[in-house]
């Protein structure tokens, strides 16, 4: 079954991974967290022409 998300709960979800990856790289998950930084970026852009720069720029920091 496809999940349909209204632009706002495609926000509100975007921004709940967003969050649930910084928690796990403070909390040195980092395989994890960059699989949500993923998930935002596929959540937020789905179907889109353009994509968001936070989750890589999230990804970026998690690297170092």
């Amino acid at each position: 079954m496809v999940e349909k998300y209204s632009v706002k709960d495609k926000h509100v979800k975007y921004n709940q991974l967003i969050a649930e990856g910084i928690v796990l790289v403070e909390k040195e998950g980092f395989d994890q967290a960059l699989e949500k930084f993923d998930q935002a970026q596929n959540t937020i852009s789905f179907g889109a022409p353009t994509l968001k720069i936070e989750p890589f720029i999230y990804r970026a920091m998690t690297f170092v």
